[in-house]
């Protein structure tokens, strides 16, 4: 199921890198995947960075870790955002965490994403890649898994005919 494991990662990440969230690369490098076989076949489980999940749903606004006026003297959150603001806009300073607010602002009011996000997208979507991509693909999976499943139970059967061809 390796062919089918790399096809599906390298689709995630044409779509996540489309939908306009790729920056350092880093959530792209931490797609990976794990094969298990089961008593009904098999299983593929892909793992990531826990954001992706966010952006594969979303955040709605009252679920955004930010409370304005809280007095809370420091905030991941913000943090994280000064960041992106550093990497994404090349700002610096009071402007990146001046940026950062701005953007915290308006994710309590819009969610994640917000309205101006889609810009970078090539899509129009900001969200679902990894539903966009399973459905998109679906039919090239079943055929692929199709062509290993039967390569895999071919080689199974060669080999057992191997094996017992010489104790006969």
């Amino acid at each position: 199921m390796s062919k089918t494991a790399e096809y599906i990662q390298k689709q995630l990440i044409k779509e996540f890198v489309a939908q306009g969230h790729s920056l350092t690369g880093a959530a792209e490098k931490s797609l990976r995947y794990e094969k298990q076989v089961t008593p009904g076949g098999f299983m593929i489980t892909g793992y990531g960075k826990g954001f992706l999940r966010h952006i594969e749903t979303g955040v709605k606004p009252g679920n955004i870790p930010f409370s304005p006026g809280s007095g809370a003297g420091t905030s991941k959150f913000i943090e994280g955002l000064r960041k992106y603001a550093e990497l994404r806009f090349g700002l610096t300073g009071k402007k990146a965490l001046s940026s950062a607010f701005a953007m915290a602002y308006t994710m309590k009011k819009e969610g994640i994403s917000t309205r101006g996000a889609f810009k970078h997208s090539s899509t129009g979507e900001r969200h679902n890649f990894i539903t966009i991509v399973l459905k998109r693909e679906r039919n090239v999976i079943k055929q692929m898994v199709a062509q290993e499943m039967g390569t895999e139970i071919t080689g199974k059967i060669k080999n057992m005919f191997t094996k017992y061809s010489d104790t006969i």
